[in-house]
């Protein structure tokens, strides 16, 4: 049961991630290969059907990783060290910045300047950031 949950920990975590590698590099193309009036287009359709999924994925985690926690606890295999309160640390920053780009995204749809978007592609670094820190806590935590 827990390599069941702990596998679909981290294949929500894999679907969140990733949608924050693939938006990061998809606006990286859309600046370089795209008119500027087309840009935002992209990143807030197909790119916002796109981050629908990464959100699903951190749903995913989220859940997995409270029933992983309780399965552990309901079956004394409890060994939470450092580590894991590291991880919890920058799953909560993970969730902040999603909320964060979530709501900037929506805040950019009814704009009709580029406020919003100037704001989520400074913020897109730390997405990435936040990603690799908390795999890396994650396999830590749970190898």
């Amino acid at each position: 049961m827990f390599e069941a949950l702990l596998t679909t920990h981290f294949f929500g975590l894999a679907i969140s991630a990733g949608t924050g590698f693939y938006l990061a590099a998809m606006a990286s193309h859309a600046a370089k290969a795209l008119p500027r009036e087309q840009i935002k287009p992209l990143m807030l359709g197909p790119g916002g059907a796109v981050s629908n999924l990464g959100f699903a994925g951190l749903i995913i985690m989220l859940c997995s990783g409270i029933a992983m926690v309780a399965y552990m606890l309901a079956n004394n295999m409890v060994v939470l060290g450092v580590t894991f309160y590291i991880k919890m640390a920058l799953v909560a920053l993970v969730v902040s910045y999603v909320l964060t780009a979530r709501n900037l995204a929506r805040k950019a749809k009814s704009e009709e300047g580029p406020d919003s978007m100037i704001k989520i592609k400074k913020l897109s670094p730390v997405g990435l950031a936040l990603s690799v820190m908390t795999i890396a806590a994650s396999v830590v935590t749970f190898h």
